[in-house]
């Protein structure tokens, strides 16, 4: 004998694996990429000198530009790191200028404090950075390593850490809700905390040793880049004909080249080389291969990373086939003539009676 109700839990519980199922089909689907803006190991520079061939900026030079330089005592990998040196009421800054109209961007950066004085107040200090209406500078989604040995975001103490130890530093900001993340050695510590400055008015990313005592910091592996939803769709306008057709894309690796393939066939795009906007859409023509065989064809495009997506086209003829409608009028026409010659027998043999 069935259990009262067995049945409606047997389907409750089939509709949440298959809620589960089609969530991570979802999340396979839809995937997060980066692209780079720059990155640099500081490997490429002199020691002992600024890295300005980097195109890196000393904004304030702390205890001394002396001092703000290369070294190869210290370094992740593989022999090299930046190191900064502040002073009571000076710090130093060093930034590299970044431009993209992505909204939604990030950092990784190494980073190393050789000494701490015990205070609670900022020694070293990474984030974005601007100008931004004040003389001094200002740090976005800063991530600061304090004096009293603790590392902190948004407000928030993230964990402890322990001198000459190299932690990964990793933040996303959303410029558009504000909203940022901060990862240290890869562990997620901080989720949507709120920028409270515009960050559209971020121009750099920026490395310091603050002014709130003399120490030195060191910065290794900097990594700076945007970050976009990889979720590929092409649609054809229109899907059927025997002429061109335009390929409409979207979700695609921003400012990759694309390519299209008419059943696996390489084709010519207008324009070419096609290239995906800032935000991985473009817009393309083609003209149809195979004009003169009916029937359905796969349009494929790619970019650059390797994400694709397909699209149907059916070439048909621009007129119906005239075989069918021939065919049609000739029975048509025979049906008239038949019938046309019985009528005036059938007429004369009512008129006999």
């Amino acid at each position: 004998m069935k259990k009262p109700g067995s049945l409606p839990v047997r389907l409750l519980f089939l509709f949440s694996i298959l809620l589960v199922l089609f969530g991570s089909f979802f999340q396979i689907m839809v995937k997060g990429a980066e692209q780079i803006i720059f990155e640099d190991d500081f490997e490429s520079y002199q020691v002992g000198s600024f890295p300005y061939t980097g195109d890196w900026e000393m904004i304030f030079d702390g205890a001394g530009a002396q001092y703000q330089v290369i070294v190869n005592n210290f370094s992740v990998s593989p022999t090299k790191s930046l190191q900064l040196l502040g002073q009571n009421l000076w710090a130093c800054n060093a930034i590299k200028r970044i431009t993209t109209e992505s909204p939604i961007i990030g950092f990784e950066v190494q980073v190393m404090v050789e000494d701490i004085n015990v205070v609670d107040l900022p020694l070293g200090r990474v984030g974005f950075w601007s100008r931004a209406a004040v003389n001094i500078g200002r740090f976005y989604t800063r991530v600061n390593f304090i004096g009293d040995g603790t590392i902190t975001s948004g407000g928030q103490v993230l964990k402890n850490y322990t001198l000459n130890t190299w932690y990964k530093i990793k933040v996303i900001l959303n410029k558009e809700t504000r909203f940022f993340n901060v990862w240290i050695d890869d562990v997620l510590l901080l989720e949507n905390s709120t920028e409270a400055y515009n960050p559209y008015d971020i121009e750099a990313f920026g490395l310091a040793s603050e002014m709130f005592g003399s120490f030195k910091a060191y910065f290794d592996d900097v990594k700076v880049f945007t970050v976009f939803e990889v979720d590929p769709k092409l649609s054809l306008e229109p899907t059927s004909g025997i002429a061109t057709t335009t390929l409409v894309g979207s979700g695609f690796a921003p400012n990759s080249k694309i390519s299209a393939t008419w059943n696996d066939t390489t084709i010519h795009t207008i324009p070419s080389p096609l290239v995906s906007d800032s935000y991985g859409n473009f817009t393309a023509i083609i003209s149809v291969l195979n004009q003169t065989s009916i029937g359905p064809y796969v349009v494929k495009t790619n970019d650059e990373m390797g994400n694709e997506a397909t699209d149907i086209f059916n070439v048909i003829p621009e007129f119906p086939s005239l075989t069918p409608l021939l065919i049609t009028l000739v029975a048509m026409v025979a049906v008239a003539v038949i019938y046309r010659r019985r009528l005036p027998a059938k007429n004369q043999g009512m008129a006999d009676n």
